[in-house]
């Protein structure tokens, strides 16, 4: 099965398709994608690929990555499902650190304004926030099998709920503030400058 990255522009239309073996990607500040390829559970490889769609760094990973994001000093924060671990690579792909999480199963991460680490649970349900020395805030009901994972403008924290049909919105303090039907079995989530969200629909193929 091959597999591409597809760039498109914010009405939809494709930009570009590039050659990838990909498992998730983050954006850096200088344009560089970041990439991740699994070729075990247990075993991925993190691609750095500058934006005309050239291979810059490869760096071999002893866990399975499902996802990634990016801290206010370049440094790339990986989620590991299989292991429900989180890896810190420095902007040269170098490991920094590398933390257990309680969330079961680490589907997605990101981080808020204040540096501290959101990871997805896709076995529990649950969400975990935790400082990036790796020191659990709180645990919190989320959506059945949580996926991806983003923040808003407000700080509010939405989840893609892959065993169904909808995304969560919780606050810092892990309140549920809503749940909206989206398509079926949403896998990843994004949201723009604008505050708008971005679904995409493993089960619908579509994004929305």
């Amino acid at each position: 099965n091959n597999s591409t990255l597809t760039e498109i522009d914010s009405v939809g239309s494709v930009v570009g398709i590039f050659d990838d073996k990909s498992g998730g990607l983050m954006v850096d500040e200088s344009d560089n994608i970041w990439t991740h390829y699994n070729s075990t559970t247990s075993q991925s490889t993190t691609i750095k690929i500058s934006s005309g769609g050239t291979i810059t760094g490869s760096y071999p990973m002893s866990f399975g990555t499902t996802n990634s994001c990016i801290d206010a000093s370049g440094h790339l924060w990986l989620a590991h499902f299989g292991e429900s671990k989180v890896t810190e690579l420095d902007s040269n792909g170098k490991i920094v650190a590398t933390f257990n999480e309680p969330s079961g199963g680490a589907a997605g991460i990101v981080i808020d304004d204040s540096g501290n680490l959101w990871v997805s649970g896709y076995n529990t349900n649950n969400v975990t926030k935790m400082t990036s020395k790796g020191i659990v805030i709180g645990t919190y009901a989320a959506a059945p099998a949580n996926g991806g994972i983003a923040i808003d403008k407000l700080g509010n924290v939405w989840l893609a709920s892959r065993g169904g049909t909808s995304v969560v919105e919780i606050n810092q303090n892990g309140k549920k503030l809503g749940s909206y039907t989206v398509g079926k079995n949403p896998s990843d989530i994004a949201i723009d400058h604008s505050d708008n969200v971005w679904v995409v629909n493993n089960g619908s193929n579509n994004v929305m």
